[in-house]
């Protein structure tokens, strides 16, 4: 469909869902894929799926949460693949979602920070270390 060889993507989220197929189609079109997760086993297991389909990627434990993470993140896959083309933000549904449920009487603060650190902070960290 798409013509992507040669290009560099980061999939955040990348081991499972949304973002583990958005990680295979980017490949199947020839992108060299950079899985970033925290579901390391999971992420590996979506790596070997993309390589047995002639596809090109690799992973890294990423936790948005950690800004340092997310500065690594970008650094690596430059690094590994020589560029970065494409950046998709996917990562925060599941697991955040679940530590920051409930109503403001619910929630304590340290559930508020890290929804505000990977719904908000990592996808304006993400996007300026990446450009």
């Amino acid at each position: 469909m798409y013509n992507l060889n040669g290009k560099v993507a980061i999939v955040t989220g990348g081991a499972l869902g949304i973002g583990g197929a958005a990680a295979r189609k980017l490949a199947s079109c020839g992108a060299k894929v950079f899985i970033a997760d925290i579901a390391d086993s999971e992420a590996k297991k979506n790596v070997e799926s993309i390589e047995k389909s002639g596809g090109i990627a690799t992973s890294s434990h990423v936790d948005l949460a950690e800004v340092k993470d997310i500065s690594r993140m970008v650094n690596e896959a430059v690094g590994h693949y020589g560029g970065l083309d494409i950046l998709v933000q996917n990562a925060g549904g599941g697991v955040v979602s679940k530590a920051i449920h409930g109503s403001a009487l619910e929630v304590d603060e340290d559930q508020w920070d890290l929804g505000i650190n990977v719904y908000l902070k990592a996808l304006f960290l993400g996007a300026k270390y990446a450009i």
